[in-house]
């Protein structure tokens, strides 16, 4: 973990299905970055429930991405509880990388 990861602000919260979901400030100051919008965004964070079998499987902490290959945009997350996610950023790209993801769910 690296030190900013403990100061980043919770943006807010929705439910999206079952999933109590955070958003973290970090998304808002992506989106502006890198040129994208709060509907795509939305389109994202909505599809969360379709891989509700996949997400419960992970352990806690683990992280995932959630890709739109038509829209080349992600999403990563992480399974922080039983049913909590906190979305943490948005990429303007269906290839993201990480070391420690390997965990990719396309819509």
């Amino acid at each position: 973990m690296k030190i900013w990861h403990l100061t980043e602000d919770i943006l807010g919260h929705i439910r999206i299905g079952k999933y109590d979901v955070a958003i973290l400030s970090h998304v808002k100051d992506r989106l502006k970055d890198r040129n994208l919008n709060t509907q795509q965004l939305s389109k994202l964070v909505k599809s969360i429930p379709k891989f509700e079998n996949e997400i419960d499987k992970l352990d806690f902490r683990e992280g995932f991405f959630i890709i739109d290959q038509k829209l080349q945009i992600s999403i990563g997350a992480s399974r922080y509880g039983k049913n909590k996610i906190t979305v943490i950023t948005i990429i303007n790209s269906a290839k993201p990388y990480t070391r420690e993801v390997d965990k990719f769910f396309y819509i």
